[in-house]
């Protein structure tokens, strides 16, 4: 009844609409219009436009004054006498500009409706080559370990056009030159799923074309191993269906150097002396099939279809130890490993629609995903001093999920509100098998069901964009061992989980306040009892009690000409740490378990200069992490007490319309983070060089990767009775040649955004 009354307030409105554009008549996007009294020019009611530019004020008074304004541009101020004002040209405001940035420069870097907002489209970022590339220049993005985090916030969700990627390959898949702008959302609202704790979201140029498009690329990587990616994206569009497809294949070499020292303090102190290789080949074909229906503007429906196959995945390493009991000569051991695992074919569907029903609009997923894998695993152990050992493993992997997403939203009192639901359904087994019973073989099985409905309601006030929502998740997990119901690891948990935000300019700043409880649920890696077998001294197994880990933070964001802040303050419940135990019954042998602490306390801070000098785009950010805890150690408590400095110098050049450069500069200091302890300052080196030619239909890229080769670590750890040095260093340094064609080349329409995306990730 209530909702009723609140969409029939809603509907007696009237809406003033029209359309705000940039000196080149391109849309822009979050500029403030607010509709004031002609009277005293109070404040009556505003928003923010969107994306294509378009704005609607609902408002009671038929006349008032529109002030429009955005940082970068010069504020107008028009009299209301339609509901339809039609297109809004802005100029560029020069007296915001520094003298070393050019006249009429838009700035890089904005605050958008959530978060920090970087303009692509027009600028240099958009002839780098593909979104991977552009998201290295993105202030708080890093590109670690071959994906992309978000500072302080780990493994963000990433949308396409409000659709969910679906595979990280998309980033290679989708051109620089197609994307207009990407938003940076450190604390995401109540509509993400509550384990989000950031997002990214890229949109990409709207084109207009009929007929057949494709888009071709090719890539080699040398370095000491070598890597290969091949692919081809096609679509079909006639009037209002869209049809497309992509084919893709990965080959991957890598390879890993270590030495590593390990100390044991149990009854008797073990020290060990290792070093090894490790390295493995593995091939992936991507296959994606989807297709895209607008009956008209305000209704659309859709399918996708994605299989990521591994054709092969193989690895192999040794290392060597040199091992002493109280100081006295133990044992000299060498081991010899290899892993194959096979790839059932995976299937991933999404369906969608999205529609709009008078003011109401209507957005529903649903989503299949299944995977099953088999790993093999041998270890070949020869000791000096022992017995010689092979120890042999299995583990077969099958998971499922079905999942469904409801969304409505509808303007009120001149804001806009939403209310969701979402239903997810997992099924897991995980069989592993050690013939030789030397670690305990298991078979379990997970079947998990998550409930969780949310509001959301924003609006823009007299003091700025206010958001608030609140969302609440329900979990239920079965957890059956050997087929047996085991109901100390089964549980039930609800939590509720608030978020309000605040979006602001004073002056020529522009801030962005923001609050949101959050939620990390283990893995269900971490939470196997499977104890896997390293050698004979270590062991390493999940932890089925483990709790989630609860996070409240609050962040501020804030821009200022060429200049952008993030400060973050987060506070951490039951925080999963690794630790060790003695395994009972083997005096020499150490197992590595997850275990939950009391809290963590995390303070970020990153800022970031990005001016415009001529042809050089310079942008330099640098960052500070650092945590407040207290880990239980045999001797007492460790907490981390140096703070982790990091720096990212990029540089990029226009030299001419088709030739573009680029040198980035990557930093990473010592300092401690948890149990573990940075010994070894990073650095990552990256020069390319992009040639377009035919109109920008055709590219080449040539690059050099960690040219100085000193991404490497060295780090102390610590997990109670066992201290962990290690020195690792990967293969990082390679040479790059991309070449990239495309004909009557466009982004699908697709708009699924996905259901069940929080199972996926812990799956």
């Amino acid at each position: 009844m209530m909702m009723t009354l609140l969409v029939a307030l809603a509907s007696s409105a009237s809406t003033i609409t029209g359309r705000v554009l940039d000196e080149k008549r391109l849309p822009l996007a979050y500029a403030n219009v607010v509709l004031l009294n002609p009277a005293d020019s109070t404040f009556v009611q505003g928003t923010l436009s969107a994306d294509d530019g378009t704005f609607a004020v609902s408002t009671n008074r038929p006349v008032g004054i529109l002030k429009i304004s955005s940082v970068g541009y010069k504020t107008r101020f028009l009299d209301v006498t339609t509901e339809n004002i039609g297109d809004i040209v802005m100029g560029p405001d020069a007296t915001l500009l520094d003298e070393v940035v050019v006249k009429g420069h838009r700035p890089a870097h904005k605050l958008g409706k959530e978060g920090l907002l970087t303009m692509v489209d027009g600028s240099i970022l958009s002839q780098l080559g593909t979104a991977e590339d552009v998201l290295r220049n993105v202030p708080g993005i890093l590109s670690k370990d071959g994906g992309i985090e978000v500072f302080g916030k780990g493994k963000p969700l990433i949308y396409i056009n409000s659709r969910l990627m679906r595979d990280a390959s998309e980033l290679n898949e989708l051109k620089s030159q197609d994307i207009t702008s990407i938003e940076v959302i450190t604390n995401p609202g109540a509509k993400y799923d509550a384990s989000v704790q950031s997002v990214i979201r890229i949109k990409t140029r709207k084109k207009l074309g009929e007929g057949w498009g494709g888009h071709l690329r090719s890539s080699f990587f040398q370095g000491e191993m070598s890597r290969t990616y091949n692919a081809f994206m096609w679509n079909y569009r006639h009037r209002g269906l869209d049809v497309f497809g992509t084919i893709s294949d990965f080959e991957n070499g890598w390879l890993q150097k270590y030495r590593i020292t390990q100390d044991v303090a149990a009854d008797t102190v073990w020290h060990q002396d290792n070093h090894g290789r490790s390295q493995g080949n593995y091939n992936i074909l991507r296959l994606v099939l989807g297709a895209n229906y607008q009956f008209n503007d305000k209704h659309t429906v859709g399918m996708q279809y994605n299989s990521n196959m591994r054709l092969y995945d193989d690895n192999k390493g040794f290392f060597a130890a040199d091992v002493t009991a109280n100081g006295s000569f133990y044992d000299n051991l060498m081991t010899n490993n290899k892993e194959k695992t096979r790839h059932n074919m995976p299937h991933s569907l999404n369906l969608y629609y999205d529609g709009e029903v008078g003011k109401t609009n209507i957005d529903f997923n649903a989503d299949y995903y299944f995977t099953k894998n088999r790993s093999n695993e041998w270890n070949f152990e020869e000791s000096q001093e022992w017995d010689n050992r092979t120890v042999t493993s299995t583990n077969t992997v099958r998971n499922e999920l079905f999942a469904g997403k409801l969304v409505l939203s509808w303007p009120l009192w001149g804001g806009n509100l939403s209310v969701g639901s979402e239903v997810d359904y997992t099924h897991r087994n995980d069989d592993y098998i050690n013939p030789e019973l030397i670690v305990p073989s298991s078979y379990t099985e997970v079947k998990e069901r998550n409930y969780s409905a949310f509001v959301e309601y924003n609006q823009l006030t007299p003091i700025g964009q206010v958001s608030g929502g609140l969302r609440d998740e329900y979990v239920t997990t079965d957890y059956y061992s050997q087929g047996i119901h085991i109901d100390g690891q089964s549980r039930h948990e609800n939590h509720l989980f608030p978020s309000l935000s605040l979006s602001t300019q004073v002056g020529n700043v522009n801030t962005l306040l923001g609050y949101a409880m959050k939620i990390c649920r283990p893995t269900y890696f971490e939470l196997s009892n499977q104890t896997y077998y390293s050698n004979r001294f270590t062991w390493q197994s999940g932890n089925p009690f483990l709790k989630p880990t609860i996070i409240n933070n609050v962040s501020l964001d804030a821009t200022w000409k060429f200049l952008s802040l993030n400060v973050s303050y987060s506070h951490l419940k039951d925080v999963v740490v690794q630790l060790g135990r003695q395994v009972e019954g083997h005096e020499s042998t150490t197992l590595i378990i997850q275990e939950n602490i009391d809290k963590k306390d995390v303070l970020t801070l990153s800022l970031t200069a990005a001016p415009h000098i001529g042809i050089w785009n310079p942008q330099l950010t640098v960052g500070m992490m650092k945590e407040w805890m207290k880990i239980p150690m045999p001797d007492g408590l460790y907490s981390p007490s140096r703070p982790v400095f990091s720096a990212q110098w990029n540089n990029n050049f226009k030299f001419t319309s088709s030739l573009t450069g680029s040198l980035n500069l990557d930093w990473q200091g010592k300092g401690d983070s948890e149990n573990i302890s940075i010994r070894s300052h990073q650095i990552d080196l990256y020069i390319g060089l992009t040639k377009t030619f035919f109109n920008e239909r055709l590219s080449v890229k040539v690059a050099g990767h960690d040219l100085l080769h000193r991404n490497h670590q060295d780090v102390l750890v610590w997990f109670g009775q066992l201290t962990l040095w290690q020195h690792r260093t990967n293969e990082t340094r390679y040479a790059e040649l991309t070449v990239r064609y495309h004909f009557n080349w466009t982004r699908n329409k697709y708009k699924g955004t996905g259901a069940g995306n929080e199972e996926k990730n812990r799956l």
